[in-house]
C-alpha cells in the first residue's frame, strides 16, 4: 500500500478537516496499535489542524464583516433616499415633518459610509438615537415607508456590531498564534513529515497493525487531492475557454 503525501496547493480548511478526521479515527484504532511515537504524532496533528480551523475562523469572521459593513451602509443611504423622495416632491417638500427629517440627516450626510468602521458605528448609532427621539416620533410615521428604512438600518447595524464583536473574540482567543498560511504550512509539513512518513516506514517493514490506519490515511489524503486536480482541471478549462 502506497500513502501519498497531502499536495502542497491543499485548501487550509480542507487540509485541517482531513487531519481532523484521521485524529478521530485514529482514537478508535490507538489501543490495537499501541505505538506512543504515533500517537503522540496524531495528537500533535489534531492541536496543529485546530489551530488551522480556529484561524479560518478569524478570517471568515474578517470577510463576513466586511459584508455586514456594506450591508449597513445599504440601510443608510436607503433612509436618505426616502428622505429625498418627500424632499424633491413640490407638494410636500415645504411639510414641516419633511423639513424635520432633512435637518437631522444634514447633520450626519451620506459621506458617512465612507467613515472607518468605528467611526461609521458612532455616526449610526447617534443617527438613530436621533430619529428615535419623542420628538421626531410622529414626524417619522406620518411620512409613509421611513419607518420601515430606519427599521431597516437598526437591524443592519445590531447585525454588524454583533459581527464586530465575534471578531474581537476569535482575535483574542488567537493571540501569539501565527497566521493562516502559516499553521497551514506547518500542519502540512508536520502530518507529510512525521505521520505518514512514519507510516509508510512501518508498512514497508511489513507491520500489519497498522494496514488499517494507513488505509484511512490514506483515503482521507486522497479526497483532499482530488480537490486540488479538480480545481485545477476547472482553471485550465476556464483559460482555455478565453481562446
Amino acid at each position: 500500500m502506497e500513502i501519498r503525501k497531502f499536495r502542497i496547493n491543499v485548501r487550509s480548511l480542507e487540509l485541517a478537516s482531513r487531519v481532523r478526521s484521521i485524529c478521530e479515527q485514529y482514537a478508535s484504532l490507538s489501543p490495537s496499535i499501541g505505538d506512543e511515537r504515533l500517537s503522540s504524532y496524531v495528537e500533535k496533528a489534531k492541536k496543529l489542524a485546530d489551530e488551522v480551523i480556529l484561524l479560518s475562523d478569524c478570517d471568515k469572521c474578517v470577510s463576513t464583516l466586511a459584508q455586514k459593513d456594506k450591508e449597513r451602509c445599504r440601510s443608510l443611504l436607503g433612509v436618505f433616499a426616502a428622505a429625498d423622495f418627500y424632499s424633491l416632491a413640490p407638494l410636500v417638500r415645504e411639510n414641516e415633518a419633511v423639513k424635520a427629517i432633512c435637518a437631522v440627516l444634514g447633520k450626519y450626510g451620506r459621506n458617512v459610509i465612507h467613515l472607518n468602521y468605528t467611526m461609521k458605528t458612532g455616526k449610526i448609532s447617534s443617527l438613530l438615537l436621533d430619529l428615535r427621539s419623542p420628538s421626531l416620533s410622529p414626524v417619522v410615521s406620518s411620512l409613509y415607508g421611513l419607518e420601515e428604512c430606519i427599521s431597516a438600518l437598526e437591524a443592519a447595524e445590531a447585525d454588524f456590531e454583533a459581527e464586530s464583536k465575534s471578531l474581537v473574540e476569535a482575535k483574542a482567543a488567537l493571540v501569539g498564534k501565527a497566521r493562516t498560511t502559516e499553521a497551514k504550512g506547518a500542519l502540512l509539513s508536520f502530518v507529510n513529515r512525521n505521520v505518514i512518513e512514519y507510516l509508510s516506514f512501518m508498512l514497508h517493514n511489513k507491520e500489519q497493525k497498522y494496514e488499517q490506519f494507513a488505509s484511512i490515511v490514506a483515503l482521507e489524503v486522497d479526497k483532499a487531492n482530488a480537490l486540488v486536480l479538480l480545481r485545477k482541471k476547472k482553471g485550465e478549462k476556464a483559460v482555455e475557454n478565453l481562446f
